[in-house]
């Protein structure tokens, strides 16, 4: 659990610092932190999430 909740607050620190996040204040991570990204540093640090999606009816 330790990485699940440690590498994603890392990469949002880390792109706050690099100015890849530019807004201030209170984030939501849906609207202001872009997924594409975590999901990519996650990958880089061995973190595979994998997403499905089913109609029923």
């Amino acid at each position: 659990m330790n990485k699940g909740f440690g590498y994603p607050a890392s990469i949002v620190a880390q792109m706050l610092a690099q100015g890849e996040i530019a807004t201030k204040g209170l984030l939501s991570p849906t609207v202001d932190i872009p997924a594409e990204k975590i999901m990519e540093e996650l990958s880089n640090r061995g973190i595979k999430i994998i997403c499905e999606e089913q109609i029923l009816g």
